[in-house]
């Protein structure tokens, strides 16, 4: 009985006994593939520096694209308070010069008039009244400047608009480059793991093995 169990103690499920040899054989197979296991595993890790390094890059230029839109939505701003500040003084110049021809042109020209009835010479008289003009043709020039101003930076403030929208979707490309790079990054190092850990368990099998076929 002694024997029987020693001889079948020996027999694998199979039914039969395994040799020294087979199982050298096995032990060799899994160094096989773990050397396959190997150059999956140098091949992931070199696709993990690539996409480290394609995933550095984009959060570089997405950083830049975020801090050039950020400038360009400060300097929107800026112009934006101007171009308020410059319609403010255009509105105000252009009710002092309504009001300053209203008072020269419309009330029959009392004020000149009266500048000139009290003048103590043609001279003064001529010089009231040319100082009169004066002050129309000032506002009128003033007119024209914030005019000029004005259109000035509503161009500007178009133009940053239009270029802040063009970074900010160039932002957004990258933002989702970063994001597909990162589930990349992540997906090669769960597969190393898997790699690494089904080498670790070849590593013992194989011990094993040889320990059997000794």
């Amino acid at each position: 009985v002694l024997c029987g169990v020693a001889v079948g103690s020996l027999l694998p499920a199979g039914g039969g006994a395994e040799t020294a040899d087979d199982l050298q054989a096995q032990a060799d197979a899994l160094r096989a593939r773990n050397e396959s296991l190997a150059a999956g595993s140098q091949s992931a890790l070199a696709s993990l520096t690539m996409i480290q390094s394609r995933l550095a890059q984009a959060r570089a230029e997405l950083a830049s694209f975020r801090a050039r839109s950020a400038k360009v939505r400060a300097k929107r701003q800026i112009v934006g308070r101007e171009l308020r500040v410059v319609r403010g003084a255009l509105r105000a110049t252009h009710r002092a010069l309504a009001g300053r021809l209203q008072t020269i042109y419309e009330e029959e020209d009392a004020d000149v008039l009266g500048v000139i009835l009290g003048a103590g010479s043609l001279d003064e008289a001529i010089s009231a009244v040319e100082t009169l003009d004066l002050a129309v043709q000032q506002d009128e020039n003033l007119l024209a400047q914030a005019r000029t101003v004005t259109r000035r930076l509503a161009h500007l403030r178009t133009t940053l608009a239009a270029r802040q929208r063009e970074l900010d979707q160039l932002a957004a490309v990258k933002a989702a480059a970063t994001r597909s790079l990162l589930n990349a990054r992540a997906e090669r190092l769960r597969a190393l793991a898997s790699l690494s850990a089904a080498r670790s368990a070849n590593a013992g099998r194989i011990e094993e093995l040889d320990d059997q076929a000794r």
